[in-house]
């Protein structure tokens, strides 16, 4: 749910980038009912103008969630084929990507960021022939 919270952040702070680690583009998933039942429907977050999206997905679980983004010139979406929602995180910090992701994110290198999560087993969504 903090990857949501990222997402439409863009819009209310300045920011040049947002990523976003496994963020839900429905609440409906039976995962999260129990704790998102009471919080209705809300929309889909938009992609904030200006703005450099980069999503990350664990596509072994996350499959419904990541297709339900729309691509965008301004977004980079990354899927993890065999790994789940939960072991996403935890994946990128054993392979010590995390803190190159962020200093990418921030220097806005998006090539160096393209590079390191190839290396640790990302596939551009645009690229992925239908993962």
């Amino acid at each position: 749910m903090g990857a949501v919270c990222a997402l439409r952040a863009a819009h209310l702070a300045p920011m040049t980038t947002v990523l976003a680690f496994g963020p839900q583009s429905t609440l409906t998933d039976p995962r999260w009912h129990h704790w998102t039942a009471g919080l209705g429907t809300p929309a889909l977050p938009a992609f904030a103008t200006g703005v450099w999206h980069v999503l990350f997905h664990g596509h072994a679980d996350d499959h419904q969630q990541a297709q339900g983004f729309p691509e965008a010139a301004s977004v980079d979406h990354i899927l993890y084929p065999g790994i789940h929602h939960s072991d996403l995180g935890p994946h990128l910090k054993s392979k010590g990507a995390l803190t190159g992701l962020i200093d990418a994110a921030l220097a806005h290198d998006r090539r160096r960021l393209l590079r390191i999560t190839a290396s640790t087993g990302g596939v551009q969504r645009r690229k992925s022939m239908g993962l």
